[in-house]
């Protein structure tokens, strides 16, 4: 049995709340997977920019 047959409609209109938690959680482990992304790209940003900097001192 799916976790969609065991969700039992919400009292709103056109929603089912299980369905809605579901969404959330998932959007906010989207967004916190997106913030670490971000968090690394910064980093190798960072780390470029130092390693060009330090290159054209050498030459």
């Amino acid at each position: 049995m799916s976790s969609f047959e065991t969700e039992k409609p919400s009292p709103e209109p056109g929603g089912c709340h299980g369905l809605q938690k579901l969404l959330q959680k998932n959007l906010k482990k989207f967004l916190t997977k997106a913030n670490e992304f971000d968090k690394i790209n910064e980093l190798l940003i960072e780390r470029t920019a130092r390693s060009s900097k330090e290159f054209q001192k050498i030459n």
